[in-house]
């Protein structure tokens, strides 16, 4: 007997379980005086499938009882008495007698409550199957309108399943509202691909339905969630396809506010100069315009735009008019995106008495709103804001703040750029073997986030890290991976972290020419004086007589823009070529104050490089145990953080010292 079941059901526990099943109400299978027995071999016969099992135990039930489970297969697997009693098939007596019989016969079982579902898909499955299909559309029709006809409550959180129905039942132009619906409960959840489908389906039925309009609504929802999942060359094309519906139907304010989502994709792309452009171009059409929402939102996607771009003014005065308009108007919404550009600008250029306070109420705003998006990009500036000023702790708490809500919200553009700064602040704080794990996590997500504005921070961070700890193949690795857009061309701290690497390898020809874009705009921010310490330290390294003059502006610039942790950067570059043109009064004194502040911040790396090449200049006014003091305290961070290549410098240095080799 185990043999004959074996040999047909393969093993598979549920159709094993259906064969034993039908066995012992076909009366082949049965117990005597206690006692498992049988029929002859030759007299059983097994089902040759599973639905064949599944089709002889339900044709043993009474009609009524085949009836009501043929209709609540309809329903799916899992279904509710109030959902098949609203069909209208069978009377509530006979439902509940129906549904006893199933679940005694193990073909339902009960959730608790009024909720059913089929012991197997297979046997929900064969049942439907068996419907005629005029009577399985009627069926669909009747379960999406009893469903359709709830309370809002009730038929939002059921919007796929009614969406479902009607698609079923051939009805498309009453599937589309909910499959809508159903997407924006999906996206509420932070559930993207779900989201997606459903507006795709959402897409596919307007066009049936030739319903432009809903449409144009439903193109623009699809690429909404597209540009959150950074599939940026899809999510544009949706977008322009349902602008060039609006713009045919004459309406002006949709199309301003697909224009915003337009830049928005163009921004996280990184094609910023494009973006630029099909702003001003509607801009220019809407001259006229009264204040509206869509209005507020074109500026304060033009304001991401020029932060991205790196045109900080244009930026703040993009802002400033987006939180004017929602003003305006009273909307919310829109005024806290334009409060969180607002603050991002004014940080940028150095304005950060302005930015904090401004980043913290568009914080608290929208978390009011239950806006992660812009709590996730406040959050980013509050820590961004307490990192320039030294305040490591605070902003690594704020970072990892933004990488929670990054998280809970499964946006791969945030997590991204979350991980990568939190990552940052780690390596500025010293804890370089957290700062590792961290960035490798950004690494794992590389495929998923793609080609994007934010893909070039991680890798750009990471790859510092490893040539620092002496892993050259590897930054180079990531280097030649990292993309580059029109954006990071301009950010001079992003280049100044790929040039420095140049400049020790040997290569300060290329650092100086990387750097030399950076430079090519009239404002100042935040970020440039590490641009200006580099590229000083560039032409010293090829023998410029301009790297004093370019290590000063330096100064400048972060007196303009004050940024702690790179003043610590500016002050160690100057001081070396002031060393090396013997001007040796000023270097002593440039070193002094650049380790009391790295000392003080705490800033760990730039202390030890500042102590080693202090030493330097000790050794040539022959001050050995100074020299050694500041040798000894530099290899003990350069073995802390496992920065190798300095580690190996600093050792050779103080054996160099004892007259076992050179400095």
């Amino acid at each position: 007997m185990p043999d004959l079941v074996y040999r047909t059901t393969e093993g598979n526990p549920f159709f094993t379980d259906e064969v034993l099943r039908g066995l012992i109400e076909r009366g082949d299978l049965f117990r005597r005086d206690g006692v498992w027995d049988r029929l002859d071999i030759d007299e059983i016969e097994v089902p040759e499938s599973v639905r064949d099992a599944i089709g002889e135990r339900l044709s043993r039930l009474d009609e009524d009882v085949q009836s009501v489970l043929a209709v609540a297969s309809v329903l799916g697997q899992t279904f509710g008495f109030d959902d098949i009693a609203s069909l209208g098939e069978q009377s509530e007596d006979l439902l509940e007698r129906a549904l006893e019989v199933a679940i005694e016969a193990g073909l339902l079982r009960s959730m608790g409550g009024e909720s059913y579902t089929f012991n197997h898909v297979l046997t929900q499955q064969t049942l439907y199957e068996e419907l005629p299909p005029r009577r399985r559309r009627r069926l669909h029709l009747a379960a999406g309108a009893a469903m359709e006809n709830r309370s809002p409550p009730g038929r939002e959180l059921r919007a796929a399943e009614i969406a479902w129905h009607f698609l079923e039942a051939g009805e498309p132009a009453r599937a589309l509202p909910h499959a809508l619906a159903a997407g924006d409960q999906a996206e509420r959840r932070f559930a993207h691909l779900e989201a997606e489908q459903h507006f795709r389906t959402a897409v596919d039925l307007a066009r049936e339905s030739g319903d432009q309009a809903q449409e144009a609504v439903s193109l623009e929802r699809l690429g909404g969630v597209l540009r959150i999942e950074s599939d940026h060359a899809e999510a544009l094309d949706q977008l322009e396809a349902a602008s060039l519906l609006l713009a045919e139907a004459a309406d002006v304010e949709g199309e301003i506010r697909l224009t915003a989502q337009i830049a928005l994709t163009h921004a996280e792309r990184g094609t910023i100069r494009e973006g630029v452009e099909r702003v001003e171009q509607l801009l220019n059409k809407v001259s006229e315009a009264a204040p509206s929402s869509a209005l507020a939102a074109i500026y304060a996607a033009l304001a991401r735009l020029y932060y991205f771009g790196n045109h900080q003014r244009k930026s703040l005065m993009a802002a400033e008019r987006a939180v004017e308009l929602a003003r305006a108007v009273s909307d919310e919404r829109i005024l806290v995106q334009a409060e969180v550009r607002r603050a991002a600008a004014l940080y940028l250029l150095g304005h950060l008495d302005e930015a904090l306070p401004s980043a913290q109420g568009a914080y608290q705003l929208a978390n009011r709103m239950g806006d992660r998006d812009s709590a996730c990009r406040a959050l980013h500036t509050i820590s961004a804001v307490h990192m320039v000023k030294g305040e490591l702790v605070e902003s690594e708490r704020f970072r990892r703040l933004m990488l929670a809500v990054a998280e809970e919200m499964d946006d791969p553009n945030q997590v991204a750029f979350a991980t990568a700064n939190l990552g940052l602040t780690l390596i500025y704080r010293g804890s370089w073997t957290e700062a590792r794990s961290v960035l490798q996590n950004f690494a794992a997500m590389g495929e998923r986030l793609g080609s994007t504005w934010y893909s070039t921070y991680g890798a750009t961070f990471f790859a510092y890290l490893e040539f620092m700890q002496g892993d050259t193949e590897d930054a180079a690795r990531l280097r030649d991976g990292a993309t580059s857009t029109e954006a990071h061309s301009g950010d001079p701290f992003i280049q100044a972290l790929w040039a420095e690497q140049e400049i020790r390898t040997g290569d300060p020809s290329a650092a100086i020419e990387r750097l030399r874009a950076s430079f090519q705009r009239e404002e100042v921010i935040i970020a440039d004086s590490i641009g200006w310490a580099v590229l000083a330290w560039a032409q010293q390294e090829a023998g410029l007589p301009v790297a004093e003059a370019t290590a000063r502006r330096g100064l400048e610039v972060n007196e303009e823009c004050p940024h702690v942790l790179h003043h610590t950067d500016v002050l160690r570059v100057l001081a070396v070529i002031l060393r090396e043109s013997g001007k040796l009064d000023e270097s002593e004194s440039r070193f002094e104050e650049g380790a009391m502040l790295a000392s003080s911040i705490p800033y760990p790396f730039s202390e030890a490089r500042i102590r080693h090449e202090w030493a330097k200049l000790l050794i040539a006014r022959k001050e050995k145990d100074s020299a050694r003091q500041q040798l000894e305290r530099a290899l003990a961070i350069f073995q802390h953080l496992g920065a190798a290549p300095d580690r190996e410098r600093t050792e050779l240095a103080l054996e160099g010292l004892e007259g076992k080799g050179i400095l």
